[in-house]
């Protein structure tokens, strides 16, 4: 039976480690196939880009289901209470108690696997946030922006004489950037890192002046 690896990441976007026992559960069994008797396990702890706490797991699921459309959730011990829904309700529906996110299944890429990604809190993605790519412990500087209707972005700084930009484009110092953002799934534009790694050398200097 072939299978295709889905990674389940749970981002918690906070710095204190206050969240045990985290679960993952979804809608298929232990073949992975759809099921509406849903399976769970357990989540690893690891740090986020972020500098925070976060859970995933891998699931195989039986490439037979690719094109079904998947359900899955996290359950949760908190100092709220334990077995507690992690992600909130996105139901458009005031009645609806369902605590899940959907994704259909996909072929394979390769040998990476297919991403869902759950952020409780946008508060360290959104803005100007500290990054610490893999391996580094010194961070870089993300910059992200929630703009679903945009098509185009860029970071652009203005001139240490002033600061200041005028809508014409003046006073944008041609020496920093422009950085473009690209856009992700959920109408969030950042940047990558990858694709322009000058970006964590001028703007960490930048931040330090």
């Amino acid at each position: 039976m072939a299978t295709i690896p889905v990674q389940f990441t749970y981002l918690t976007g906070l710095r204190r480690e206050i969240f045990s026992n985290v679960r993952l559960t979804g809608s298929w069994d232990e073949n992975g196939r759809y099921s509406d008797q849903w399976t769970s396990a357990p989540m690893q702890q690891t740090i986020a880009e972020d500098g925070c706490p976060c859970f995933t797991a891998t699931v195989q699921l039986d490439d037979s289901q690719i094109g079904w459309l998947f359900r899955w959730g996290v359950i949760l011990d908190s100092p709220a209470g334990n077995n507690l829904s992690g992600i909130a309700n996105e139901i458009n529906d005031s009645n609806s108690t369902e605590r899940y996110r959907s994704f259909n299944l996909q072929t394979s890429s390769g040998t990476q696997p297919q991403q869902q990604r759950y952020y409780l809190t946008d508060c360290r993605r959104l803005g100007a946030q500290k990054y610490y790519p893999s391996g580094q412990s010194n961070p870089a500087i993300r910059f992200a922006v929630w703009a679903p209707n945009a098509k185009t972005f860029e970071v652009v700084f203005g001139t240490q004489s002033s600061g200041y930009i005028a809508d014409d484009g003046s006073g944008i110092d041609p020496a920093l950037g422009p950085f473009p953002l690209f856009r992700q799934e959920d109408g969030i534009w950042q940047t990558d890192l990858v694709i322009s790694p000058q970006l964590a050398g001028g703007v960490t200097k930048r931040f330090r002046r």
